[in-house]
């Protein structure tokens, strides 16, 4: 297995890159997993940046809705990783 650290960031461009999150890490009202959020955005800014594709998958649960309104619907979540980046 490679990791993204060794892995040489010329060849990621033009290349779709799977990134499985948990939606959690991002969305957590209480920042209980700020530095998870933060290393999380951090590898997702790295492949964009780097030209990368990036697709991200999660986790869609119910009861994070009521929490956070951000995920009420996929466009809204969509919406906020835009303003973060």
């Amino acid at each position: 297995m490679q990791t993204l650290r060794n892995f040489p960031i010329e060849k990621l461009y033009g290349e779709v890159v799977l990134v499985r999150l948990d939606s959690v890490l991002l969305l957590d009202p209480l920042g209980l997993f700020s530095c998870s959020r933060k290393r999380t955005l951090s590898t997702i800014k790295y492949l964009y940046k780097a030209g990368g594709k990036v697709l991200l998958v999660t986790s869609w649960d119910p009861v994070l809705q009521s929490v956070n309104p951000v995920l009420k619907s996929t466009e809204s979540f969509a919406g906020y990783l835009k303003f973060i980046f």
